[in-house]
């Protein structure tokens, strides 16, 4: 059974992104018609690419804080394990 991550839709596809072991999977959608058009299965690369919103014009104050605030934990927790 796969772990839903992420959904993307525009005005001509809805495609929801599940994660399965150490791949992806995609499911395609046509909500019009109530089907899956199409099942894809990924390890990383463009089809991963689309659920990201790191790209430089996404990032706010909050997402900066969050990954400054993730490696504090990290080196805190590399330093006691030490």
């Amino acid at each position: 059974m796969g772990v839903f991550l992420d959904h993307y839709i525009t005005d001509t596809v809805r495609i929801n992104c599940y994660a399965i072991d150490k791949f992806f999977v995609e499911v395609h959608y046509d909500s019009e018609h109530n089907v899956i058009t199409d099942v894809t299965a990924f390890k990383s690369g463009p089809n991963l690419d689309k659920y990201s919103n790191l790209g430089a014009g996404n990032w706010d104050k909050g997402d900066f804080f969050l990954m400054i605030l993730m490696l504090v934990v990290v080196l805190l927790f590399a330093m006691t394990v030490r």
